[in-house]
């Protein structure tokens, strides 16, 4: 038995968010995905000039994660996409709130946050509160 199993309560937690969620890690699913599955976001033409500009980093990001991402500035579309490699199942949830966020006007290093695991992201569309 390791230590990481000793320390896991067996029955009723009292207080939930106090238990550490133990990280996924690529040995936790070695085969990585049977399906690919991919998300597209619009943007609008102002974000055009800086996306390209971080789109590289982008990239870079999401590639440590085996996802592929395409950007078109003829659409004015964000599209990211599992692979075979990928092995995180929930990684494109995230990379899609990213892109979401990325087309909202956040900053890169702000919707990079969404990547990890204690972070998370949502848009709250306030047009119609009076």
């Amino acid at each position: 038995m390791s230590l990481e199993e000793e320390e896991r309560p067996s029955g009723p937690v009292e207080n939930a968010w106090a238990y550490k969620i133990p990280e996924f890690k690529q040995e936790d699913n070695p085969h990585g995905m049977l399906e690919e599955s991919k998300f597209a976001t619009l943007f609008p033409r102002y974000r055009e000039k800086y996306l390209k500009e971080c789109w590289k980093l982008v990239q870079a990001k999401l590639n440590e994660f085996n996802l592929k991402c395409e950007l078109d500035l003829v659409e004015g579309s964000m599209t990211v996409m599992t692979t075979r490699k990928c092995w995180d199942p929930y990684i494109i949830i995230k990379a899609r709130d990213m892109i979401k966020l990325l087309a909202r006007s956040v900053p890169y290093e702000q919707a990079l946050k969404v990547l990890e695991d204690d972070h998370g992201g949502d848009i709250i569309k306030i047009g119609n509160i009076v």
